[in-house]
């Protein structure tokens, strides 16, 4: 039977992995941390919250996408398949950051913040590929 107080620990969780600046969590591949570590070199520590927040925030949307999921699996199948996507591969990473750069550039603000955004996205990205090759 499906448990929503397990989905609901894993939310707090999220929230407060995110909240504490936990970024990438320790269980991010290898890739990951390099790549975040190169990204928000040179950053102020404001900045790298704003990159954090927002990626975060990408994340528990699509936790909250994979518990609803989850849920039509465990009413059918009887077991669970969740993965907390921040506790998932390099492409869980790219795909978060691929619907990140998308919802901003759907924006029509021109805010400095929103630029620094995207710039700190594309930067991520672009550090993760590079250690893919």
């Amino acid at each position: 039977m499906f448990d929503s107080t397990i989905y609901h620990q894993m939310s707090i969780q999220n929230i407060n992995s995110c909240e504490k600046e936990v970024f990438p969590p320790s269980s991010a591949p290898e890739t990951i941390k390099i790549a975040w570590k190169e990204t928000v070199e040179g950053l102020t520590e404001n900045e790298i919250l704003l990159g954090t927040a927002i990626i975060c925030m990408q994340a528990m949307l699509e936790n909250r996408k994979r518990m609803f999921d989850d849920q039509a699996t465990v009413m059918k199948h009887g077991e669970s398949g969740y993965k907390d996507v921040l506790n998932g591969n390099v492409e869980d990473y790219l795909d978060l950051i691929n619907k990140v750069l998308k919802l901003s550039a759907l924006s029509y603000s021109k805010l400095k913040q929103m630029n620094l955004r995207m710039d700190i996205m594309n930067r991520f990205k672009k550090n993760i590929l590079k250690h893919l090759s």
